[in-house]
Parts: C-alpha cells; structure tokens; sequence
C-alpha cells in the first residue's frame, strides 16, 4: 500500500510504522488519521510480521493533532472523532494482535 505520512516497512518479523512529517514533528492531521486503520492492519494481517515497532522520524516521535488542521471540515470532523473516543491511531485502537512497541524519540 502506499502512504503519505506513514512509512510502513518490513525489516525481517519486524513491522514499522513511522510518522512522516518531520518538518512538523511528526503533528498529525487529517491524512495521517486516515492512514493509521489501515497501517495497522496491514502489518497485523502479515503473518510474517511478529512484533510492531510504531516510531516517528526525525527529532520528536508525534506532538500531537497539526493545529492547522483544525479548521474547516477536517477540524469537524477531528472534533467528533474525539467525542466519541474513536481515534483509530494506535495498535490498541485498532485491535491489533501482535506486540507492539513504542520507540518514541
């Protein structure tokens, strides 16, 4: 699959999800939001993954929601997501079974 704001690599049994917008330390918006569900899943699905390492590149592993992104529709639709809890950013979220582990820089 191909992402945007995601590296998603294979490094022998180790999946990597990797933030990508280094230039905003790794702040995410929109796109990456909709990038996380199907990270995820991807490298749960592949049985010759056996640990998930999620990491940010460049000097800060993820300093939260672009603020930027807040405006206009995508700020919306950003503001329900967080009412009703349904975030789809991480392992746990997205009911990955494998172990996943946190490298944040």
């Amino acid at each position: 699959m191909s992402y945007q704001r995601l590296i998603v690599e294979r490094r022998g049994p180790v999946g990597w999800i990797i933030n990508n917008r280094p230039d905003r330390l790794n702040a995410y918006d929109a796109v990456m939001r909709g990038e996380f569900p199907r990270a995820w899943a991807e490298l749960d699905a592949d049985p010759c993954v056996r640990v998930i390492v999620h990491t940010g590149n460049g000097r800060a592993f993820q300093v939260g929601a672009d603020l930027e992104d807040l405006d206009g529709e995508a700020g919306k639709q950003f503001q329900e997501t967080m009412r009703t809890l349904d975030l789809k950013l991480t392992g746990w979220h997205c009911n990955v079974r494998k172990p996943v582990i946190t490298a944040v820089n």
